[in-house]
């Protein structure tokens, strides 16, 4: 079974040049960067990726889903 964990980064923004932290996930060498600002909707995705057992190859279509439910969120 692969195991999700969730990483911190510091990335800039394009057009100032101001860094930000933000966190995305990890499955060995495959990684999603910059999935949100805020920590803990990304904590809560990776426990349900681990609980569920997802399989790697769908791990790209989940990221997806997870991404339009935070627009979603934004939007409401």
């Amino acid at each position: 079974m692969q195991r999700y964990t969730v990483f911190e980064e510091v990335l800039y923004e394009s057009q100032t040049g101001k860094p930000y932290r933000s966190f995305g996930v990890a499955a060995g060498e495959l990684r999603f960067s910059d999935l949100s600002l805020e920590e803990q909707p990304v904590w809560e995705f990776v426990e349900r990726l681990n609980a569920e057992e997802l399989e790697i190859v769908h791990l790209q279509g989940a990221v997806e889903d997870f991404m339009e439910s935070l627009e979603g969120k934004d939007k409401a």
